[in-house]
């Protein structure tokens, strides 16, 4: 795929730098010249190869050997971004080296192409910036809900569906929901029943999920499944867990009309023209890994380091480990997020 190219790429320079250096020094040049004699068609292709791996790894819009960078194409790029929405159980997925806070300026530009106009749309009130600036600068109809607090654990509960229903029963304008799954703090709350809630009332779910890069991808040892698997389009930063480099992000949709209201505001100017191809091919090798045995038993022990931490710190005077259950019923975690309160007093 992308990595595979690059390589090749590499590997054609490295040779035809090194031949130029054989042409060049007077030991070797002659012998590098008869190779070119006697093997008439060996300049043309190397000339033809290097050619196109120069496309390939020149950052520029018309690219005929990777392809459009966001995986709409036919070429590596485009297997790669089906190896993503595979991965994480979506439909289709939009590679993006802007980071997510510029997919989430796309993806509210999309919403409003979408549904012909301004769309009210009900917000997590506790949102990254990039939603909240996204929905301000796509002039959406915005209605807040906000996040209940669990006094003592000092913690937010995520947006639950309890609270989704109340929102769209109390106002029956709202087409879209927008929330923040997992939150800062590593919490999700049953997607499956906010999505339920959401198509009963024909309802988009857009799902911000940036810390959500290991959730479905480890999902068969111990992470959750992931937003992008439920949601009608999910954002995933996957940079932020090692995944790929600054500013690699990934959009993974379930709603075909979206994914295309989503390319014609990317072919407007929000998707660069000139994409980093070597984050995209880092990104893959990474994500590549974690589908293996090898990868999978990274996340076990992954899971069981975590775990581990957190026992540790809850035998410290002073530190209270949280768990799920200690925010209520059908609250989950990420396993590797380790969430402590260190205002508990060493008396309790």
């Amino acid at each position: 795929m992308v990595a595979k190219t690059l390589t090749k790429g590499l590997k054609l320079y490295q040779l035809t730098r090194k031949l130029n250096d054989m042409l060049r020094d007077p030991e070797t040049g002659a012998q590098a010249a008869r190779l070119f004699d006697e093997n008439a068609d060996l300049a043309f292709v190397l000339a033809r190869e290097l050619t196109d791996i120069t496309a390939a790894l020149d950052n520029s819009a018309s690219n005929a050997a990777l392809d459009n960078a966001t995986g709409r194409g036919h070429g590596p790029c485009a297997e790669m971004a089906k190896m993503m929405a595979d991965a994480y159980g979506a439909d289709a997925a939009r590679l993006w080296t802007g980071g997510s806070s510029t997919a989430n300026l796309a993806l509210a530009q999309a919403v409003r192409r979408y549904k012909g106009g301004r769309t009210r749309v009900l917000y997590d009130a506790a949102s990254h910036l990039s939603v909240t600036g996204a929905l301000a600068i796509a002039d959406l109809d915005v209605i807040r809900v906000r996040r209940d607090f669990v006094a003592e654990c000092a913690v937010q509960r995520p947006i639950t569906a309890d609270q989704v229903r109340r929102a769209i029963g109390a106002d029956e304008t709202i087409e879209v929901v927008w929330l923040t799954e997992p939150t800062y703090d590593g919490l999700l709350a049953d997607l499956r029943e906010i999505k339920q809630v959401c198509e009963q009332h024909g309802v988009l779910l857009l799902v911000d999920a940036a810390w959500g890069g290991f959730h479905g991808l480890l999902k068969d040892v111990g992470f959750p499944e992931s937003a992008a698997a439920i949601a009608d389009a999910a954002v995933v930063s996957v940079h932020k867990k090692g995944l790929g480099p600054s500013q690699m992000s990934v959009i993974l949709f379930n709603d075909p009309t979206l994914v295309s209201s989503f390319d014609a505001v990317a072919d407007m100017g929000f998707a660069t023209t000139s994409p980093a191809y070597y984050a995209l091919a880092h990104t893959e090798i990474r994500i590549s890994h974690f589908l293996t045995t090898e990868g999978q038993a990274d996340g076990i022990a992954m899971v069981h380091a975590a775990r581990q931490l957190g026992q540790e710190l809850n035998r410290i005077p002073g530190v209270r480990l949280i768990r799920p259950d200690d925010l209520g019923a059908s609250i989950i975690a990420d396993p590797c997020h380790v969430l402590v309160n260190t205002r508990v007093s060493t008396a309790e």
